[in-house]
């Protein structure tokens, strides 16, 4: 056996020990057993690693003297410090020719024999056992106290460790930074000190400390950056291969190995489907998955990387028609989709992508790139910018017609404040647009349309940057017309800052990879920090570079010592925005973690599709997959596209479906690599979430969807120009080609955007507040409905100021009326009380009536609009002052009547109770006086009476004896909620509550209980027969005024049980036979599906129970169902029980 199948053997003992052991720690809880298990493979590790099991086993062949100093002079490794030399000497051998392009890019030349402050730290390889022994340690501290994130994460830097000493072998393992000068160390050591301090600042909750701390941290950066020395391996000269990962291991090229690995992932997904439905163990199968991803990834591709080969004519032709078939292939798989055939499509385009993979093999070396016109190019880029530009602001205040909650809830909270960490970044923009654009949807969207016109240009060059001009300008007209993209680009959601962000990231990423100097680094990870600042699986986008340095370490020598400087001004530039964001979880978990919590499949959140988070991932995964080609969000503020529509375009679907598998099976080459751990990373958002697929969380994938749909066309295009030549292709076979493509993507995209209407972001709330913001603060506006609030950011950011109120209950429409001054009132009545809009037309006959429908949506609302004038004819109470008869007047003493003392006043009407309340009535005034309310007489200021909610009657006397008596007459109300009382208010009794108006409505009781009677938790004259709240038992009585006899049918929609009882003889349940509850039982009672009533007053009573909505309409003799009218009930003002 090889000294290598050795090392591997260990490795698989051990790994296989310490599984079990976490397993009977984690599962089980056994931590004996499992710490035991857990021993046994450290010591397995630590025999192989520390040497112990090589002088055993030289030990056990003494006899054979000559073999054991042979293996004794392996174990000295003489070679391995004349290889680090070689490699040193090798990394500053620079050419002639390499420092005249270092001076070309702006990059500092190093001089020959240049004196430099060499920085070095080295230790023992044998230290990594020692940080790994740590990490793990902790991580089990973390699994005890069953905190698995930090424990994942130690167990993760664990295993990174063991691989890296593993892989590495030298004897000592260290770093060195050559620094130009001492000045430049000073400001390296400056800059590390000002991170440190930044930090502590940061983690401070006072937000101008905070401030202070984004100062202090960017001054930091900024310095340290400077004073670190041009990463070597800018000043190398790249290889062929660099490009592909793990490239001339001789090991992973095994064939069989191969084999091995593929028969391995087979095992795994075996494994793991067994292990996922079972509810406790399900999670595990997470590592077996994990397992299966990883063994495709190293034995992919099945065929080795190979050097370019001049390709012959007939093979030019060939792979012309191997393209066109594999797009046919994908067409058809496409179609399937569309048929609900989801397995067949998935195997038409692996057929397809089989197809591509054979014909266009990633290779070893690239060929070269065509020339294309620099001054062309340059017209074409602002040509496309413009053209984006125009797609998001035509008709940008008409489309979408809605205002999406979130996007506007943003100007609501940034016009009010922001802070580090909490408002980011992007708050600064909106800021900018509100202030050129104004407080308006203009103002608001305008943030979404120039960082969604910026975006188009730099995926131009990120695509350009990894493959050519030509396929840049496919992609970037397909991103420009995208509808997913052209949604966001015309919103004001903080999303749209992530897509710039992370297409910004993955430009400079490939840019890093292969220019590899310092500036590029900072800006790759300045770009992947930017990224947190749009939504949470920005967050991920790092982990893409971070594992693709992690991977190069492993699988090239020496890559993290000629690579540290450009490795480490990337995590600088990433804390240079991720720091103010981090620092929150260090102040509290809760900033981010809880709303994380709340839509995660780990919640345990009742309305999760699964309990099994397993489960639940797994069909995530699948959905989230799949809705770019079959169903995608089943919400249109997310995507743009109706319920269900897939996420883009049929042909964009196609492209898309087979360039992920082409990507997917080169995944070693380092741009595809990126973009498949981007891709998935981004995905996560919605596939560990409860609402899966989510077009918003998983926006971060739309990025690699493009470049995965270029990597389609581009193979299109290199296929045809080794077929057709010179102008004749670059004039007429390559506009074709875009067109094929390009024509069906714009038509289809436009028409999605353009040419229909796409409900789902609050239209209903952004158009009553258009009208609101119209009708301006000459108008009190009311929002009869429960369907939204005045607060609801689509309506608030177009009505801003005070005088809206909302509230489904009928009596507020009512109670609204205290607040009305001088100003006119309007009430805008929703689709949840059409039904009972007629009763306030009769109220108020000469109030102008509209209507709002849209082209798109169709009626969305009417609108009363009362005059000032309409309000104050109803106000103020009749009688009779000093003899003499009065209408709308009010109870008080006036001057003019001076003369007339002594005398009497008697006045009568409404008085309006704000809520349900224990109410007193006096005066604070002089005079006597005295009330009568719904008929009990209140002749004292401390006589306690219990009023419902709304109008009751009032009957106020008084006697002004002399010209000095004064008459002020007041109501303290104490609010009663159950059996809690509130404070006391003192209301003045004048034109804000005193009205004459006649009896309308019912008394609504609603009880503490399934009884209708006892305690009583609110109580209400309902103008209309309507309520919607979770109640027990409510009971509504009054009378019912019947002009002429004729059959009324009672028409109600309710989610519980429901009688109604007229003159207490006949009665309608919605329970089936005849048996009526016992508590509303009486003698004599009949049950009617329609009642015979003569003309006259009838009493009629509404009893329901566990109902949390009712609405009641009625038909007559039977005509057309209809609603009340204006004063056709009247309210039950009996006295009731309150105990």
């Amino acid at each position: 056996m090889s000294k290598k199948a050795e090392m591997y053997l260990f490795i698989v003992i051990a790994a296989v020990l310490f599984a079990v052991g976490q397993v009977m720690f984690i599962v089980n809880s056994a931590f004996v057993t499992g710490g035991i298990f857990m021993g046994l493979a450290i010591l397995v590790a630590i025999l192989y690693f520390s040497g112990v099991y090589e002088k055993l086993k030289v030990s056990s062949v003494g006899l054979f003297v000559k073999l054991r100093e042979s293996i004794k002079q392996q174990q000295l490794n003489p070679g391995v410090l004349p290889r680090d030399n070689a490699v040193k000497k090798s990394s500053v051998n620079i050419t002639p020719q390499k420092k005249e392009i270092i001076a070309k890019a702006g990059n500092p030349v190093p001089k020959d024999n240049q004196q430099k402050q060499v920085f070095k730290i080295a230790f023992s390889r044998n230290w990594l056992l020692a940080a790994a022994g740590l990490c793990f340690a902790g991580a089990q501290v973390f699994l005890m106290m069953q905190k698995y994130v930090p424990a994942a994460a130690l167990l993760g830097a664990a295993l990174v460790i063991l691989l890296y000493f593993v892989i590495n072998k030298n004897s000592v393992i260290g770093l060195d930074l050559e620094f130009e000068n001492t000045t430049k160390i000073l400001f390296a050591l400056s800059g590390f000190i000002l991170l440190v301090a930044g930090w502590v600042l940061l983690i401070n909750r006072g937000n101008m400390i905070q401030n202070i701390g984004v100062g202090v941290t960017t001054v930091g950066i900024f310095l340290l950056f400077w004073g670190l020395p041009e990463n070597k391996m800018a000043y190398e000269d790249r290889e062929g291969g660099q490009e592909i990962l793990f490239t001339g291991n001789r090991f992973l090229d095994n064939i069989w190995v191969k084999l091995a690995l593929l028969g391995i992932m087979v095992l795994a997904l075996i494994v793991g489907n067994k292990i996922a439905f079972h509810t406790s163990l399900g999670l595990y199968s997470m590592v077996f998955y994990a397992a299966a991803i990883a063994s495709f990834f190293f034995a992919m591709p099945l065929i080795p990387y190979k050097e370019v080969i001049n390709d012959n004519k007939f093979m030019n032709y060939l792979k012309v028609v191997a393209v066109i078939a594999a797009v046919f292939l994908a067409y058809l798989g496409q179609k399937q989709f569309l048929a609900e055939k989801v397995n067949d499509a998935v195997i038409y385009y692996i057929i397809a992508a089989a197809v591509l993979i054979t014909f266009f093999p990633v290779s070893l070396k690239t060929g070269d790139k065509q020339p294309f016109s620099l001054k062309t190019e340059y017209i074409f880029v602002i040509g496309v910018t413009l053209l984006a530009l125009f797609l998001r602001v035509y008709e940008l205040d008409k489309r979408p017609f809605g205002l999406e909650n979130d996007e506007s809830g943003g100007m609501i909270s940034v016009v009010k404040n922001f802070w580090v960490g909490q408002h980011p970044i992007y708050a600064y923009i909106w800021e900018l647009c509100y202030n050129v654009f104004g407080l308006t949807r203009v103002g608001l969207r305008m943030y979404g349309v120039l960082l969604g016109t910026l975006s188009i240009p730099i995926m131009y060059f990120a695509v350009r940057s990894i493959f050519n001009v030509r396929t840049a300008m496919f992609a970037s007209v397909l991103f420009a017309f995208l509808r997913w993209n052209l949604h966001y680009g015309r919103s004001g959601h903080g999303t749209v800052m992530a897509i710039v962000a992370i297409t910004l990231a993955v430009f400079f990423i490939f840019k890093a990879i292969q220019k590899r100097d310092k500036f590029t680094y900072f800006m790759a990870g300045a770009m992947s920090g930017l990224c947190w600042y749009g939504i949470l699986t920005g967050w991920f986008v790092v982990l893409a570079p971070l594992l693709y340095f992690v991977f190069e370490s492993f699988s090239k020598k020496n890559y993290f010592k000629r690579n540290m400087v450009g490795l480490l001004v990337f995590m600088l530039g990433f804390w240079l925005f991720a720091s103010q964001h981090i620092k929150n979880y260090f102040i509290s978990t809760n900033t981010y973690f809880s709303r994380i919590s709340e839509v995660s499949v780990f919640s345990q959140d009742p309305n999760a599709p699964v309990k099994n988070p397993a489960i639940g991932i797994i069909e995530n995964t699948q959905r989230v997959l799949l809705m770019f080609n079959h169903h995608g969000d089943s919400r249109q503020r997310n995507s743009g596209g109706n319920p269900y529509e897939p996420a883009v375009d049929f042909v964009t679907a196609m492209l898309f479906g087979l360039g992920f598998f082409y990507c997917i099976y080169y995944s070693k080459f380092n741009a595809f690599f990126i973009l498949v751990m981007l891709f998935f990373s981004q995905a996560a958002g919605s596939i560990f979430a409860i609402e899966a697929p989510s077009a918003m969380r998983a926006v971060g994938t739309m990025i690699p969807m493009i470049f995965f749909a270029s990597v389609v066309f581009d193979k299109v295009w290199y296929a045809f120009s080794n077929v057709f030549k010179g102008k004749f292709r670059d004039v007429i076979v390559f506009p074709l080609l875009l067109a094929c493509f390009l024509v069906p993507i714009i038509i289809a995209n436009y028409n999605q955007y353009f040419k229909r209407w796409v409900g789902g972001m609050d239209e209903l709330s952004t158009a009553t507040g258009t009208y609101a913001q119209k009708l301006g603060k000459d108008y009190r506006v009311f929002l009869y409905t429960g369907l939204y609030y005045p607060g609801h950011p689509p309506f608030r950011i177009q009505r801003w100021d005070y005088k809206v109120d909302a509230s489904i209950e009928p009596a507020d429409n009512d109670s609204v009326l205290a607040k009305v001054d001088s100003e006119n009132y309007a009430i805008f009545f929703h689709y949840d009380v059409w039904q009972t809009e007629d009763i306030w037309k009769q109220m108020y006959p000469n109030a102008a009536f509209d209507t709002f429908s849209h082209p798109g949506f169709g009626k969305m609302f009417d609108v009363l609009m009362i005059q000032n004038a309409d309000i104050a004819a109803m106000r103020g109470l009749s009688g009779r002052v000093a003899g003499n008869s009065v209408n709308n007047a009010l109870p008080v003493f006036n001057a003019e009547d001076n003369g007339k003392v002594p005398y009497n006043i008697t006045l009568e009407g409404k008085v309006l109770i704000p809520y349900y309340a224990d109410c007193y009535f006096g005066n604070t005034g002089t005079a006597k006086v005295s009330y009568t309310i719904d008929g009990i007489s209140v002749n004292d200021s401390n006589q306690k009476i219990r009023l419902a909610k709304g109008f009751h009657n009032i009957r106020i006397t008084g006697s002004r004896k002399s010209v000095s008596d004064t008459l002020y007459p007041v109501m303290s109300l104490f609010r009663v909620v159950g059996n809690s009382r509130g404070g006391r208010e003192i209301y003045t009794l004048n034109e804000r509550y005193l009205y004459s108006i006649k009896d309308n409505g019912l008394r609504a009781v609603f009880y503490a209980g399934e009884k209708w009677e006892g305690a009583v938790n609110n109580e209400v004259i309902t103008p209309a027969a309507l309520f919607a709240r979770a109640n027990d038992a409510v009971k509504l009585s009054g009378y019912l005024n019947v002009p002429d006899g004729a059959e009324y049918k009672f028409i109600p929609s309710n989610n519980g049980f429901l009688a109604i009882v007229v003159d207490g003889r006949q009665y309608w349940d919605n329970m089936a036979g005849s048996i009526i509850k016992e508590a509303i039982y009486k003698p004599g009672m009949k049950k009617v599906s329609t009642f015979r009533l003569e003309s006259g007053k009838h009493k009629i009573e509404v009893y329901t129970l566990g109902a949390s909505f009712l609405s009641l309409r009625l038909s007559v003799n039977g005509g057309e169902e209809r609603g009340f009218n204006f004063g056709e009930l009247e309210p039950d003002y009996s006295r009731i029980s309150y105990n």
